[in-house]
């Protein structure tokens, strides 16, 4: 029972003394994207529809949820604000375990603002539900996609359990019941991307949701298995089937994961970021126009070759804007002929749009075998794009560290541009320098219920659609 032990010890135990200041800073940028990409995803079709179907649940009205003017459960705030933060594809990202923050936050902020806890116990939960959801991935030997598992939801319901079982001040025995509860809703599959439908946007928040229960039901004690991690049949044994547990305990408490996250500034998959920076590289750098284009060559890594690139006729020519978000050839296309990519979705204009489409047909995928080495050997996802234009030049770029990167990261003025540009869309300019005021000095609040109620426009009506962005995907 070691693992499940030390990592039950480890979130019951973390205060905000512990986390090494580079982290706090580090957790407060992740904190204000992920909310400022919860409320631009509030006005996602998907999110409309998840929004309708809780609003008729009712309930006891205790946490806040994005650009929505009334409260609902804790539960189902969860839910929501992980499904928002998750819909436009622009929330942080890791190279194996996905996305944590979409469903680690959502269930924090729920219980803190529930419970009218400080922003230093919300610090310490949400670094030690992040590093849980990361370490529980990279514990397994083989990755997501050879397993079809979505790692974000798949571990994020046990980095939520822990981050609540931290705000709950579970002791350790407790929080192992809430880990072993959150291992009967592990679920999340890799179909969703690529089948361009809307149930990869669920999965987030119901992690959240899921973590949210399992804590809140060890708190009473129902007893969960307390060797989730280790046991036969366990989380482990089923899951991923080949793994090093050493792996998910090394240096506990000492290196924090939240260090390799990465903040996106396009709107679509991690595997296309490199990409597009390529992309526009030659249009800046080279004066590549989509008329001089004859063919595009990119040598891509094999997660981003099966997940971004294949079957290439779909990600050429996506057919709605979930598909869109997953395709590299036509993102590529995207960047040079406008020069630049914006943090808007895609929209039904952009996918018929006859110049991006002719572009995308003539950007061929490779999976490379010394890109895959790299790869192999460092974990990162290099891209090489070679343009050869009509006049028989070529044009090449390469790209390992696209910008957002932890080795290229984002200032604290571009962090605090992007949370603006869809912050202030739904909320007031007032309650948008709230917000970024509140969380820069997080460390500093007494209650983050006084930052959760900033997450909606006052005198908003119960049309809680009425003034989102109507983003159609």
């Amino acid at each position: 029972m070691q693992t499940t032990r030390r990592l039950a010890e480890f979130s019951a135990s973390l205060t905000y003394q512990d986390i090494p200041l580079p982290i706090v800073d580090k957790a407060k940028d992740v904190i204000l994207d992920t909310i400022g990409v919860g409320l631009g995803g509030a006005g996602a079709r998907s999110s409309r529809i998840l929004l309708d179907m809780v609003s008729q649940f009712g309930g006891v009205e205790e946490s806040t949820v994005f650009a929505h003017p009334h409260r609902t459960s804790c539960r189902d705030a969860a839910l929501l604000n992980g499904a928002m933060a998750h819909a436009l594809e622009l929330e942080e990202a890791q190279t194996r375990p996905g996305h944590p923050a979409v469903a680690v936050l959502p269930a924090a902020l729920a219980i803190a603002e529930r419970h009218h806890l400080s922003g230093r116990e919300l610090i310490a939960a949400f670094v030690a539900g992040y590093d849980v959801h990361c370490r529980l991935a990279h514990g397994s030997i083989r990755t997501a996609m050879e397993l079809g598992w979505h790692f974000t939801s798949v571990c994020g319901v046990f980095g939520a359990a822990a981050a609540v079982g931290r705000l709950l001040r579970l002791d350790p025995r407790h929080m192992a019941y809430a880990l072993g509860l959150a291992g009967s809703q592990a679920a999340g599959n890799l179909l969703s991307e690529t089948d361009g439908t809307l149930a990869k946007r669920l999965q987030p928040g119901l992690a959240a949701h899921g973590g949210v229960i399992a804590a809140l039901l060890a708190e009473q004690g129902y007893t969960g298995p307390v060797n989730v991690f280790e046991a036969p049949r366990g989380f482990y044994d089923m899951y991923a089937r080949e793994y090093d547990l050493d792996t998910v305990v090394e240096d506990l408490g000492h290196r924090f994961e939240l260090a390799n996250s990465s903040l996106k500034i396009y709107p679509c998959c991690s595997f296309a970021h490199a990409a597009v920076d390529a992309a526009l590289a030659l249009v800046a750098d080279c004066g590549l126009t989509p008329a001089d284009v004859h063919t595009i060559q990119a040598k891509v890594t094999s997660p981003a070759y099966s997940q971004a690139c294949q079957p290439l006729d779909e990600k050429r020519r996506p057919q709605n804007p979930v598909f869109a978000q997953f395709s590299i050839p036509f993102f590529v296309a995207m960047a040079i002929c406008r020069g630049a990519i914006d943090l808007d979705p895609v929209d039904e204009r952009t996918l018929a749009d006859p110049e991006i489409l002719a572009l995308s047909d003539k950007v061929v995928p490779e999976n490379d075998p010394d890109l895959e080495r790299e790869y192999d050997q460092t974990g990162h996802l290099p891209v090489v794009l070679t343009a050869f234009t009509r006049g028989g030049q070529s044009y090449r770029q390469r790209v390992v560290f696209p910008k957002g990167s932890p080795q290229n990261p984002l200032s604290r003025e571009e962090v605090r541009r992007k949370f603006e540009h869809f912050a202030a869309q739904v909320l007031s300019p007032g309650a948008v320098e709230d917000i970024v005021e509140m969380v820069s000095n997080l460390e500093g609040l007494d209650d983050v219920a006084d930052l959760c109620c900033r997450f909606t426009m006052p005198g908003r009506s119960r049309s809680y659609t009425g003034g989102l962005p109507n983003w159609s995907l």
